[in-house]
């Protein structure tokens, strides 16, 4: 894909409406580009018309693993000066299409070790994500690794996570207490 089809590809994915509890129409738009790069497609029905989609091009070993659901309003795309905008390009269609292009390669090249995770409903309450885990711990047929198995604390993402602190005094720096992502910070 040439700089002009990848943003041409961005732009129709953040014009399919994806905000949390819609995602329905934006994992069929990916699983459809999912099996045209070669890909197993599955979904996980998380709720009526939301389901986690699941891929692979073999048995996975590394997973790319990202949300579908974007933080209201809607902004449809526009691009500009080769710069995509709109609601989702940074996050996360715009991380979904560059790792379905790494995979891509990967694949090309002959690599069959590789998966994706796509779930809903992780910039409200991560219940794409849950479901996943609950499948796996009950010993259902998952041969991906979740965002859920990554320390999480009570009540999703950000609330009383974990404190990140290096290995060592060379480490970088550290973060003590809870951890949110800028979108899910409350002013006043």
């Amino acid at each position: 894909m040439d700089l002009g089809q990848i943003a041409s590809t961005l732009a129709d994915w953040i014009d399919v409406e994806s905000v949390t509890g819609n995602e329905g129409d934006y994992g069929d738009a990916l699983g459809r580009a999912l099996e045209r790069h070669g890909f197993d497609v599955e979904f996980q029905e998380v709720a009526p018309g939301r389901r986690n989609v699941l891929a692979r091009a073999g048995r996975p070993e590394v997973v790319f693993c990202t949300h579908l659901d974007t933080v209201p309003p809607f902004i449809p795309p526009r691009v500009s000066g080769g710069t995509v905008y709109g609601r989702g390009a940074c996050d996360a269609k715009g991380q979904a299409l560059s790792m379905l292009l790494a995979a891509e390669r990967l694949v090309a090249d002959g690599e069959r070790r590789v998966g994706f995770l796509f779930t809903v409903g992780e910039e409200v309450d991560s219940v794409g994500a849950a479901l996943h885990d609950r499948r796996r711990a009950h010993g259902q047929p998952v041969h991906q690794r979740a965002q859920g198995d990554l320390p999480r604390g009570p009540g999703g993402p950000g609330r009383g996570g974990p404190q990140l602190e290096p290995p060592g005094p060379l480490g970088g720096a550290r973060a003590r207490g809870v951890l949110r992502a800028p979108h899910q910070q409350r002013l006043g």
